[in-house]
């Protein structure tokens, strides 16, 4: 008997090789790179947030610049075809937006809404109905998502509307990370999105917010007095990150920073590096439930710029930082004012792009906007659009999304 089991435990042994590996259908990371269904997946992607390019945030005030007919099911679709059409194979897009009735009117579209401080998730069809439709069409295109969870920033709500309704007595922007009412809130509505899309095939990652800071734009004060530091920021990703990873173990999760350091030592007096605005991007990006960090770089055309030089180190730094890590890096978002003369997109562009087509660590690259649909697109209205009008559209869009998603 003994040797009966031994040579069936042996024959089943031979047969183990022979299994097919099973891959996640699920995009994910294996060291540096991004992967799906076992192959390499660098890519080129792009952001469509707003009212002037997306169906989510199509508002009564905005809905006039558009054909008569307008449909925000049909305009789902058609952002998605120009995603496919421009050979993007991963898109961003704000998976919130809610307003405070105490503060104007309801808008035609909203996520969430508060009232007497109170949140109430808008599950109809003029709330996460319409991001079904993002979704969905996501879903039939083989279109991967980006989902970013709330704002730092005031647009479309974001985390002042919890702080003001929430810290009645000093509502200091950061204490979005802090208290533990808002916590509950927040979870809340995460909790309704990513419930809502776990088995979606759609699902590049869960990002916890836009450019997360110790600052925002109001209108509660932009910042407790000594209170917030990279600290109490990379706690939040932490637990946060922790949160989301118990509700859908499948996808990946992002924070949505400018992908700022702590290095204060180093710094000398940069705001991007000495930990001012409480990111720590070496910090994040080790965090356990972190998938990959996130860059946003940007030419503003202002006295504020970094030179050309200085973008590059910024963007190699970050490459370094995530090889140490063992984790890849996107540029999320990135942009060149174009009515900024004194700067040449293509040649600008050109070296930021070289340096990530060579980089080991930085596997996607993300343009603010490229992406306009159904209507003209203007620089005068968003300064970094590039235009399918601008003569060298074909060089830092068409042929690089090729070279990018060739990349091996």
């Amino acid at each position: 008997m003994k040797t009966s089991t031994s040579k069936l435990l042996h024959s089943l042994s031979l047969l183990v090789p022979l299994l097919p590996k099973v891959f996640s259908q699920n995009p994910t990371t294996n060291g540096l790179k991004f992967e799906l269904n076992g192959q390499p997946f660098d890519y080129a992607g792009t952001n469509v947030y707003d009212g002037t390019i997306s169906l989510i945030y199509k508002t009564e005030e905005n809905a006039k610049e558009f054909a008569a007919g307008f449909s925000t099911t049909t305009y789902a679709q058609d952002v998605v075809n120009a995603v496919k059409a421009t050979g993007y194979r991963v898109l961003r897009t704000w998976a919130f937006n809610e307003y405070d009735t105490a503060l104007g009117s309801t808008p035609a579209v909203y996520y969430q809404s508060w009232s007497g401080h109170t949140p109430t998730i808008n599950y109809g069809s003029n709330g996460l109905g319409l991001l079904d439709a993002v979704v969905s069409a996501a879903e039939a295109a083989d279109i991967k998502l980006i989902l970013t969870l709330t704002n730092n920033w005031s647009d479309y709500g974001g985390m002042d509307v919890y702080v003001n309704n929430t810290v009645l007595d000093n509502p200091y922007h950061d204490s979005f990370y802090t208290n533990s009412q808002i916590a509950t809130y927040y979870k809340a509505y995460v909790k309704a999105v990513v419930s809502r899309y776990s088995n979606s095939s759609a699902i590049f990652s869960w990002e916890l917010a836009n450019e997360p800071r110790c600052n925002g734009s109001g209108p509660s004060p932009v910042q407790s007095p000594s209170s917030c530091s990279p600290a109490v920021l990379t706690s939040w990703v932490d637990t946060m990150s922790a949160y989301i990873k118990q509700l859908d173990p499948n996808h990946m999760i992002s924070v949505g920073m400018e992908g700022m350091f702590n290095r204060p030592a180093t710094a000398n007096n940069v705001f991007e590096y000495d930990g001012a605005s409480g990111q720590d991007f070496d910090a994040v990006i080790k965090l356990d439930n972190i998938s990959f960090g996130t860059i946003h770089t940007y030419l503003s055309g202002q006295s504020s710029d970094h030179p050309v030089p200085w973008t590059l180190q910024w963007l190699s730094d970050h490459q370094a930082s995530a090889a140490a890590a063992g984790k890849p890096v996107i540029q999320e978002e990135y942009g060149i004012n174009a009515t900024a003369t004194q700067y040449n997109q293509a040649t600008i562009f050109e070296q930021w792009h070289s340096l990530i087509l060579n980089s080991s660590a930085i596997n996607g690259d993300m343009t603010w906007g490229s992406l306009v649909v159904d209507k003209p697109c203007d620089v005068n209205t968003d300064v970094y659009a590039i235009c399918s009008s601008n003569p060298d559209y074909k060089e830092i869009v068409t042929d690089w999304v090729a070279s990018l998603n060739g990349k091996k």
